[in-house]
């Protein structure tokens, strides 16, 4: 059963942008929207984003997602395989965790509205996975050329999502957001390179959010779990920078009676 919701009152979507390690910020980023009461009713993420997203809408403790990045090894994140298999690294390690962590549930059984985003082959365009099984979905928007193998769902030829949409907020508002806060782990000037890919394979990162947050990186690596507690603690930190715009978004809690 989906978390009840104020009758009438606007769904707020949670667009987690992509990031590598980077993507521990948005663990910050969720312990403070759990701290002020806000209620998340879509999530969508793009490569680390949706890893993440993943979890909380599937109803993981922040306090257990927080545990796991913490704990995280890189060995989890794939195996060294032959280059003939289209990727340097096995994802199956990776595969199996999230099935665990996930009960090996399909998108469509999460007690939040979720979908990750890769990029399709095919159409060099964005692809919403809003259905079908956590881990493949997960699988795709991480699968980074050359590191993880392309995944086929459907037709589709599946890369990773942060080649044409690394920041969401159109996924969240096609999700039924009326309301979406962004959070955006790296600073344009420092994706530059990314973005003028993304804008010549006909990118969707130009939407504006309602809030955007913007956790400071600048001092980490995206490939280095060395910065993962201080990456943590910006997410918060940015997160209380705008914590009163976010409560504008949404009624008091008391003022309109609630349903299933």
């Amino acid at each position: 059963m989906r978390p009840k919701t104020p009758v009438d009152a606007p769904v707020i979507g949670l667009a987690l942008g992509g990031g590598a390690a980077l993507g521990a910020a948005h663990v910050g980023v969720l312990f403070a929207l759990e701290e002020a009461g806000i209620h998340i009713g879509v999530v969508v993420g793009t490569s680390a984003g949706a890893l993440i997203g993943a979890g909380y809408a599937a109803g993981l403790p922040v306090s257990l997602l927080d545990k796991i990045i913490r704990s995280a090894e890189w060995r989890d994140f794939g195996r060294l395989t032959v280059p003939r298999k289209l990727g340097l690294l096995d994802p199956a390690a990776l595969e199996s965790t999230i099935a665990r962590f996930t009960e090996d549930r399909d998108i469509e059984e999460l007690p939040r509205r979720f979908a990750a985003v890769a990029t399709d082959l095919r159409t060099l365009a964005p692809y919403l996975l809003d259905s079908g099984p956590v881990p493949s979905a997960l699988l795709a928007t991480i699968a980074v050329p050359g590191l993880f193998p392309p995944v086929r769902v459907g037709n589709a030829l599946l890369i990773d999502g942060a080649f044409t949409s690394n920041v969401p907020t159109w996924g969240a508002r096609l999700l039924g957001a009326d309301k979406v806060i962004t959070v955006r782990l790296t600073p344009e000037r420092t994706m530059r390179p990314m973005a003028l890919l993304r804008q010549a394979m006909g990118g969707f990162d130009d939407e504006a959010p309602d809030v955007l947050i913007s956790p400071d990186t600048t001092k980490y690596s995206r490939w280095s779990a060395a910065g993962i507690p201080a990456l943590i603690q910006a997410g918060r930190d940015a997160t209380a920078e705008v914590i009163d715009q976010i409560r504008d978004l949404v009624p008091p809690a008391d003022s309109t009676p609630t349903v299933s």
